[in-house]
């Protein structure tokens, strides 16, 4: 596994040539140097031991695509986006290695709430109850202590009362409260909270987790798309990988093809995102959509198309509201480009 992410990460390196010069026009493997094929051939070649199974399609087509070449942008794109989605998800190529559940011992818990909560130092009862209540809501999770003073069985005191609340919640869920209340600001100038925040991203990484609440919030409001199979399928591949925290690329990657194809598929040609503004500017109009909307519609496509290039030259993770922000964006452009479309039919 460490072999074949090694070989995965040094795609920008094998392809930079390709990205800085932005050459994309019909690009086959004989216009590449060697370190291509050597980039190529190591990747064949550690691949080979794979598990047979249906996920290892994933590999072959990938394979067989930066061997042929590619035609455009887009291409490239989608050859990237699968690379990067084999690294992410390469322990459901070998089935001997098993991902790994976050798990924090109860020793580091302990150890985190006696210095949160410490007497002198520490954050107050009330902020505790404020504090865990809120993580509570986020992740639909009843806790023991959710008032201040605090309610029956009275803990001994306001550490046993975090640890207690903590008890409640996921591993990972846990790591993640304990990391952000080493940023409350109480702790800015406490060089031992400082110590055990960096003792905790150490040992376990830096955990990202979303409010339960915010989940589905966009999957349910797709089904407008059912007409447009392709981009119902990329947009909701983007929305399930989201959900599922995969926080990298290929998310922009899925939501902005999926984007892509309804205009194709709307106005009727074949032209790539960054060259509809024209066709698509004419077609609002044609449909008696406000002129400032039409600008302001056409001005954030601008700025859509700009952000997801800058992320398409970087293959690591995106920050989580930024995939959800774009994502929104994209769900509220197409919503508005089918039910335009759709009510003339």
């Amino acid at each position: 596994v460490g072999k074949i992410c090694t070989i995965i990460e040094q795609v920008n390196n094998s392809l930079k040539k390709v990205h800085s010069d932005d050459v994309f026009d019909t690009l086959l493997v004989k216009d590449t140097d060697k370190d291509y094929y050597i980039w190529i051939s190591n990747l064949q070649l550690i691949t080979s031991d794979l598990v047979e199974n249906e996920i290892t399609d994933d590999i072959k087509n990938a394979l067989k695509s930066l061997k042929i070449g590619w035609n455009d942008k887009k291409d490239l794109q989608i050859i990237l986006g699968r690379l990067i989605a084999i690294r992410d998800n390469i322990d459901k190529f070998y089935l001997e290695e098993k991902k790994q559940k976050l798990t924090i011992s109860k020793a580091d818990v302990a150890k985190a709430c006696n210095i949160l909560a410490d007497t002198v130092k520490g954050l107050s009862g009330s902020t505790i109850i404020e504090l865990t209540n809120a993580y509570a809501e986020d992740f639909k999770i009843k806790v023991p202590y959710y008032e201040y003073p605090f309610n029956e069985p009275i803990p001994k005191n306001k550490k046993s009362a975090l640890m207690e609340n903590l008890s409640k919640f996921s591993s990972d869920q846990q790591i993640y409260i304990l990391q952000n209340l080493c940023n409350q600001p109480i702790f800015f100038c406490n060089s031992e909270v400082l110590e055990l925040n960096r003792y905790l991203t150490e040992k376990y990484g830096k955990v990202v987790l979303l409010p339960i609440e915010d989940e589905n919030i966009i999957i349910n409001n797709n089904s407008f798309l059912k007409n447009y199979a392709k981009t119902y399928n990329l947009f909701s591949k983007a929305i399930s990988d989201y959900e599922n925290g995969n926080y990298d690329r290929s998310v922009l990657d899925n939501a902005r093809l999926a984007l892509e194809l309804l205009l194709k598929n709307i106005l009727n040609n074949n032209k790539s995102l960054e060259n509809q503004h024209d066709g698509l500017g004419k077609y609002l109009k044609s449909k008696n959509i406000d002129s400032q909307i039409r600008s302001v519609f056409l001005n954030v496509l601008s700025c859509y198309e700009h952000y997801q290039n800058d992320n398409i030259k970087h293959d690591d993770n995106v920050e989580p509201n930024e995939i959800k922000y774009i994502l929104d964006l994209t769900n509220t452009m197409m919503s508005l480009l089918v039910k335009i479309t759709e009510e003339d039919s």
